[in-house]
Formats: C-alpha cells, structure tokens, sequence
C-alpha cells in the first residue's frame, strides 16, 4: 500500500473516531436526562408500588445506557487500534 491510501485510511479512522466520541458524549446526556426524569417520577409518585416501579425502570434505563457507552468506547479501543496499526504499515512502507 502506498504511504498517501494509508495516510486517507488514517483521516477516516480518525473522523469515525471523532463521530464515535460524539456518540459518547449524546448518549452520556441522554442518560443525564433519563436519569432526572425518573428521579422526577420517583419523587412524584403517589404510591410506594408506583416508586418501587419507577425505580426498577431507572436501574433498567441506566443498566442500558450503560451497555450503550461501553459498546461505543469498545469501538473507540478498536480504531485508534487500527489507526496504530496502519501507522505502523505506513512506516514499513
């Protein structure tokens, strides 16, 4: 390969890198929210049936976020991988 396709491969890497911490840092804030509306809801709530469901909710709102951001910053550790390996082609080449 040549040194500018691996240098082009590089740019990509990177801007999918940088729409990837944007996912991030969306679904952070998203979980931010989430997590104020169900407190909101918690604190609101008439019965203790309706705040023992409401904070199951939350728990299983946030447990998913969780998971979300995990999978993003996995796919974070496997491009700036990429990106560590086609610098190393790129200075073989």
């Amino acid at each position: 390969m040549s040194k500018d396709f691996i240098k082009s491969q590089i740019a990509g890497k990177r801007s999918e890198l940088e729409r990837v911490r944007g996912q991030i840092a969306r679904e952070r804030d998203a979980k931010r929210v989430k997590m104020d509306q169900y407190s909101r809801a918690i604190a609101s709530a008439a019965t203790p049936s309706q705040k023992s469901y409401n904070r199951e909710r939350k728990i299983a709102a946030a447990e998913i976020c969780d998971r979300q951001i995990e999978q993003l910053k996995k796919q974070v550790e496997r491009i700036t991988g990429d990106i560590a390996r086609l610098r190393e082609s790129m200075q073989r080449a």
